[in-house]
């Protein structure tokens, strides 16, 4: 007797094997999307890293140089570093999809950009600051044959690009002086003497580097060696000098003065009033930042007054007061400097200059010693106006 079967129990096996050989053709292209976006996402990071170094390194230039140099062969040179390059040259380049400027800015010596900051687009930086000076740096994945290494329906699925290459980043650096900042010392030194001090260098961006490494930070066993003896100065509280032109056309008090701090600090704007004291007495204790670095606030007006004056000072301004010193004191905050303090003198405390191994003043004097050094921040705000004494604020901004 013939069995008796059903279609459907015939054809289960081979409906097993459509579906079986369809889902290893699903999980294949799976597989392969997966790869490709991965290798998209691990280039753009390789990019972006050549990118952020590169604009790092302009801005610097421009901020020390006072100039832009966006032809610099050393920028391709640390952009294929930093982009951990070891195979053929040419892997990644400092361009542009467009084959537009692919170093562009706000900044001398800098072309204007040519596209606005998108953050939908993930080849463009998402923006910058108004009115600062900044510098944008595109950079470009090829091989060495200058053919593109993804595929375009690939990079532009990812990147969000109209036509062209498939993959580029963006890194923008603004840079310019302190806006607010808390002085970790509550001094502020005169523009006359901080203009007296620069006078050997010729200008701001020549002065000495900042120390490095272990203390006292020059010298053998360190990256710079000691600037040379006619660097260090010695400066005395406003009690002790007279009065002396500063560059904004007015004369004031000299040297440095206390400003009123809290535990030790005080918080300054660039542009802005701040109270203090012109006397010798010592007021904090500054022991930690012997042989160190202090961001210290340059004035160029002091003036006793009951309360803040308001107005900033004009050309003509009368920015003195006695020699004796006074109560009411104001200064008049223009920028900041970076100073390195090698040693001071108070009635109660000193310490002998870490370069000479002299007291920096007899008694009854009160002074501090050290240099002026150039300095780069990036914990502070950028302030408005073009004034930099030294001090240079970067800013990673896309």
């Amino acid at each position: 007797m013939r069995r008796v079967t059903r279609c459907g129990e015939r054809e289960q096996g081979a409906v097993a094997i459509i579906v079986a050989l369809f889902m290893c053709f699903v999980v294949i292209g799976l597989g392969a999307l997966t790869v490709d976006v991965g290798n998209i996402n691990a280039n753009r990071r390789v990019l972006q890293n050549g990118a952020d170094a590169v604009a790092l390194a302009v801005a610097r230039q421009c901020a020390d140089d006072g100039t832009c140099n966006p032809a610099d062969p050393n920028l391709q040179i640390l952009e294929n570093a930093n982009a951990n390059v070891n195979a053929a040259p040419g892997v990644t380049g400092i361009r542009r999809v467009d084959g537009k400027p692919a170093i562009c800015g706000i900044g001398p010596g800098l072309q204007p950009c040519t596209s606005a900051p998108d953050t939908r687009n993930l080849q463009e930086c998402p923006g910058t600051p108004p009115g600062s000076k900044y510098v944008r740096v595109y950079t470009e994945t090829t091989n060495a044959q200058g053919a593109h290494i993804l595929p375009y329906s690939f990079g532009a699925a990812i990147t969000g690009v109209g036509s062209g290459a498939d993959q580029q980043t963006c890194a923008s650096v603004a840079w310019g002086p302190i806006g607010t900042y808390t002085a970790s010392v509550p001094l502020t030194l005169s523009l006359c003497m901080f203009d007296a001090m620069v006078a050997q260098y010729g200008s701001a961006g020549n002065l000495p580097p900042s120390p490095s490494g272990d203390w006292p930070g020059y010298g053998a066993g360190h990256v710079n060696p000691w600037p040379v003896a006619s660097a260090e100065k010695v400066e005395y509280t406003t009690k002790y000098v007279g009065t002396c032109p500063n560059s904004n056309g007015h004369t004031a008090n000299g040297s440095f003065g206390w400003l009123t701090a809290n535990l030790c600090h005080a918080s300054v704007t660039s542009g802005n009033w701040v109270n203090g004291d012109p006397g010798n007495n010592y007021q904090c204790d500054i022991s930690a930042y012997y042989g160190k670095i202090i961001a210290i606030p340059i004035f160029d007006c002091v003036v006793s007054s009951g309360s803040a004056p308001g107005s900033p000072p004009g050309p003509t301004s009368k920015c003195d007061i006695p020699s004796s010193g006074g109560s009411n004191i104001w200064y008049h905050i223009s920028g900041w400097a970076s100073f390195y303090l090698t040693g001071y003198r108070f009635p109660s405390v000193s310490e002998k200059s870490v370069r000479s191994g002299l007291a920096p003043c007899s008694s009854p004097e009160s002074c501090v010693s050290g240099w002026l050094t150039k300095l780069t921040l990036s914990d502070a705000p950028i302030g408005s106006g073009n004034t930099n004494y030294g001090i240079t604020v970067l800013k990673n901004v896309g």
